[in-house]
């Protein structure tokens, strides 16, 4: 094994080999783990930016790496089945280069977890730097080097199973929802349609992938502390910086930024700042001017400070703002303006057994819509949308510990919020189409002028216990209260889990789940003006958990979820790509009983060297339920499989992501004496979905700098995918249809992106 590791791990290994000085810590240790020398670290305390300072004079593999790690403040420990652990060297402060992030918690240790680390919940994946067993991991590098549509921090999530979206889209279904059911947190406070172009295919997210460290990603049966959402809860925190500053520019054909952070007062304070700017808007000036201007930017900032070992305060601000101007050629108009401020304040406290959060936040959303369309094969309308929401809320949440083997939990949240809406509508002239039961034709004619206010309240208690050694329960019970409703809803949740080996696990989870209308989310332009009883889903979840030698984790997860009070929903049965759905005849509003998604998925990833893989195979069902019918909703996708690698190397970084599905549901349309009918709703697929993505980047340090640019492709095949039906009618001499002509329109074709990003240590000498 010796032998082995000193052949297959150089140049770590030889002295005399090639350089190692600038080479990054991860990747030397990669090739000690390819030659048989087990070490483990933890992410936290070891990035992926740190890099050997100078050429260790040792001469075996352990020894070269100590004085590697030794300018870094940390050090090797001998630890379980012939393996080193990484750790911080007590004896030593941390003396942190150029453009390095140093860790800001205690080094890793193998160790039974303690009953605060137990992940007990099922369909729960971490998009994050720990690396752990019981998750499907990114790290912050892996966030940045995803190839995704404009920069998207949310859209890393697509590539997660049970996850569906068009690749168009920023937003997801998950696991058969509405892609209004996933609650989305920015470091704890809840972001309500955080998406740029929210009316027109809400295209980007508003967080960007630079500023966050983690992800955490439920697909289904979440803890007690998450409510009022029934499919998911991504969760992203935010970089916390240490060291000295660092500025970083950057600039590709979709967006142009900038970010500065660092530490003060001696590292106890640090600063984390990001400004954004679409370049959207910029690109069709070039190209083609008459489609209109997209502008979009947004804005981040965040300031912490520990005021001692137990408490730290952070206060931190989100700004978004649109001002959007589209063109279907001669026909549709839409312009749009929005202006979103998330606002927030937290203080945390850490004892010894007790745990506390305290956070309040205050939200202001602003919208404007304005839109008219003239064609004569669809319709002739106008619309005019003002919406103002203002949201407060306070909120607590506290762990306390009382042993080992025990945990509990609790919080409580007021949210006091307030909205007006002001919406008119109107269509003439329109060539119908006739639909058939169960669906309705959604009201188009609309004038409505309303406010509302009103509270949302909610408690939460868990209670987590190792029932034996090999058996870990938690038990939570939620409950919401919402006076604008007059109405309230309890809701029991159940997680276990069970370590059968060392290397499988099993882990159940059943729970129930409400969702109701916030007070921004009133179906005003479906033509309802009142709100509706809150959704109730109940989540039936088993997990499968199979850790192999070399660390490749398997997952086999079946769900079930059942929904009741299913609220009504509006879509467009053949235009899915359009400025002004709700102006089109071919919308239509689905008001089914119940509701059932059942999936079984299979997903695996792993590590190798300097490849990082990962991969899921997903078959899934789900559907709106009628009294004598059962229809599949529009997204659904009865097969799916995706997958991807990332290689990170010394200076060229290599990403490569796939995802393949079955098609999703359309419906039909013909011309029966004179008259346009739309039949058998989703009784018929697309063509299968199918789309290969990469990005290359290349990095060149300079003396106090770092410049990388890339390259990425989405759809590097020019597959066609199919999305939608554009329709065409001939008028006989009488002005009555006469013939009627269907093609396919289709999702995004190739996408290129290039860029350039300059990291920039202004402190450094």
């Amino acid at each position: 094994m010796i032998a082995a590791a000193l052949c297959f791990s150089l140049p770590i290994a030889a002295q005399d080999a090639a350089s190692v000085a600038g080479r990054r810590l991860v990747d030397l240790i990669a090739e000690l783990r390819e030659a048989g020398i087990a070490i483990i670290y933890s992410s936290e305390l070891l990035t992926g930016e740190m890099r050997a300072e100078q050429e260790p004079a040792a001469e075996s593999p352990v020894e070269r790496l100590r004085e590697i790690l030794e300018p870094y403040g940390l050090a090797l420990e001998a630890g379980p089945q012939s393996s080193w652990l990484v750790i911080r060297d007590p004896q030593q402060s941390v003396a942190r280069p150029a453009l390095d992030e140093p860790p800001s918690r205690p080094g890793f240790a193998i160790r039974p977890p303690t009953i605060e680390e137990i992940v007990v919940s099922a369909s729960r994946y971490a998009l994050s730097r720990e690396v752990g067993s019981s998750t499907s991991q990114i790290d912050r590098l892996q966030l940045e080097n995803t190839p995704t549509l404009g920069e998207d921090a949310l859209r890393a999530t697509h590539g997660l199973p049970g996850l569906t979206s068009s690749g168009f889209t920023s937003q997801i279904n998950v696991r058969g929802g509405t892609s209004n059911e996933a609650q989305l947190l920015l470091d704890g406070i809840e972001l309500f349609n955080p998406y740029h172009l929210k009316d027109f295919q809400s295209l980007f997210s508003s967080v960007a992938p630079n500023i966050v460290d983690s992800m955490t990603v439920y697909t289904g049966a979440f803890p007690a502390q998450f409510g009022n959402r029934m499919s998911a809860v991504i969760e992203m925190r935010t970089i916390e910086p240490t060291g000295p500053p660092v500025v970083e520019l950057g600039a590709s054909l979709f967006t142009s930024s900038f970010l500065s952070s660092g530490s003060f007062a001696d590292g106890r304070g640090a600063w984390l700042s990001s400004l954004r700017r679409g370049n959207l808007d910029l690109l069709i000036e070039a190209g083609n001017p008459d489609l209109g201007s997209p502008g979009y930017m947004d804005a981040f900032g965040k300031v912490s400070y520990d005021l001692n070992a137990e408490w730290s305060f952070s206060a931190g601000l989100l700004a978004l703002q649109d001002e959007i101007t589209l063109n279907q050629s001669t026909i549709a108009r839409a312009d749009a303006s929005y202006d979103d401020t998330y606002v927030w304040a937290r203080a945390d406290y850490g004892g010894a057994n007790l745990s506390a959060s305290y956070l309040m936040s205050v939200t202001k959303l602003q919208g404007e819509r304005v839109g008219a369309i003239v064609d004569p094969v669809t319709s002739t309308g106008k619309l005019t949308d003002n919406r103002l929401f203002d949201s407060t809320a306070l909120k607590a949440d506290w762990t306390y510990l009382l042993d080992d083997d025990h945990l509990l939990s609790w919080g409580a949240e007021l949210r006091r919020s307030s909205a007006t809406y002001r919406y008119a509508a109107s269509i003439s002239d329109t060539l119908p189409i006739s639909i058939a039961a169960p669906l309705l034709k959604t009201e188009a004619n609309i004038a409505a002028d309303a406010s509302f206010d009103g509270d949302h309240r909610s408690l939460y208690v868990s209670y987590r216990t190792r029932l034996l050694p090999a058996v870990t329960a938690e038990l939570g019970l939620r409950w919401d209260d919402q006076d604008y409703l007059n109405d309230d809803q309890t809701s029991p949740r159940v997680n276990v889990l069970f370590d059968l080996s060392e290397r499988l696990r099993l882990r159940g989870s059943w729970g129930k789940y409400f969702q109701t209308q916030r007070l921004d989310e009133l179906q005003i332009n479906n033509g309802l003006n009142s709100f509706l009883p809150a959704q109730e889903s109940e989540h039936y979840v088993l997990g499968l958990e199979y850790v192999l030698g070399d660390g490749t984790s398997l997952r086999l997860e079946a769900y079930r979820k059942e929904i009741e009070q299913l609220q009504p929903r509006s879509e467009n049965l053949f235009a899915r790509l359009t400025l002004l759905p709700e102006l089109l005849p071919d919308r239509i509003t689905i008001a089914p009983l119940k509701g059932e998604s059942t999936g079984l998925e299979l997903s695996a990833d792993g590590e190798r060297g300097r490849w990082r893989w990962w991969g899921s195979l997903t078959r899934a069902r789900s559907y709106d339920l009628f009294t004598d019918s059962r229809l599949a909703r529009s997204w659904e996708e009865p097969w799916s499989l995706k997958g991807g690698a990332i290689r990170m190397g010394d200076v060229w970084n290599l990403a490569l992501t796939t995802t393949w599905h079955s098609g999703w549901p359309i419906s039909t349309l013909s011309l029966v004496d004179d008259e346009l009918v739309a039949g058998g709703f989703n009784g018929r697929e697309f063509g299968e979905f199918g789309s290969v993505d990469l990005r290359l980047s290349r990095e060149v340090r300079l003396e106090r700098s770092e410049l990388e640019w890339y390259v990425s492709v989405l759809n590097v095949f020019a597959r066609d995918n199919p999305c939608c039906i554009d329709y065409d009618v001939g008028f006989n001499a009488a002005g009555l249809p006469a013939s009627l002509v269907t093609e396919t329109d289709y999702w995004l074709s190739v996408v290129p992106n290039v860029g350039i990003l300059w990291r920039f240590a202004p402190g450094e000498r």
